[in-house]
């Protein structure tokens, strides 16, 4: 028995292979929570009252954001705890969320429910709604990798999924590179 399965409780799912989607579902997740509140800003560029400082300032809230969201979910995910799960599942949903509300946010924009404050700002607002737009594919992936039962926090053993999806290469490498630096 190694250190991953020691005290594993019953609600924990095999370490091993995850079920087809997961990978797909874990890059629309860190996408999806890195771009979509900073589109959700930029859109709003031509209409809020903030200044264009104010906007910068909010990709770097993004990226915080991301990481929160992202960083230890990417650090369980080999455990399969179910802690692990709930916050994949947790995170899908505030992904579909984040994203929900910036293209709310987009289209209030594009209709013009508030007066144009800044129009110097309306090619901001342009790239924010185009960023959005880039992503919708991502959604389709996370669909995905939310209807999978074994990603389900409730879901019981009987029907989870077969794990048949290697890890990507390039996580492989990241890995491998992770593992030389140490000392």
């Amino acid at each position: 028995m190694n250190a991953i399965d020691a005290g594993r409780g019953p609600r924990d799912r095999p370490a091993g292979l995850a079920p087809r989607g997961t990978t797909w579902g874990l890059a629309a997740i860190m996408v999806l929570c890195l771009v979509s509140p900073a589109a959700a800003v930029f859109s709003a560029a031509d209409w809020a009252p903030l200044s264009l400082d104010a906007f910068l300032g909010s990709a770097f809230g993004s990226v915080l954001f991301s990481f929160v969201v992202f960083m230890p979910l990417a650090a369980g995910l080999k455990t399969r705890r179910y802690w692990v799960v709930c916050w994949y599942f947790a995170s899908g949903v505030l992904s579909l969320a984040v994203y929900g509300c910036a293209v709310f946010v987009a289209l209030a924009g594009m209709l013009r429910l508030f007066a144009v404050r800044h129009p110097e700002l309306i090619s901001v607002a342009w790239m924010g709604r185009l960023f959005l737009l880039a992503c919708l594919p991502m959604l389709l992936a996370l669909w995905r990798a939310l209807r999978l039962a074994y990603w389900r926090p409730w879901s019981s053993p009987e029907t989870w999924e077969l794990g048949d999806e290697r890890n990507a290469r390039w996580a492989m490498r990241l890995a491998d590179g992770a593992q030389r630096r140490r000392p």
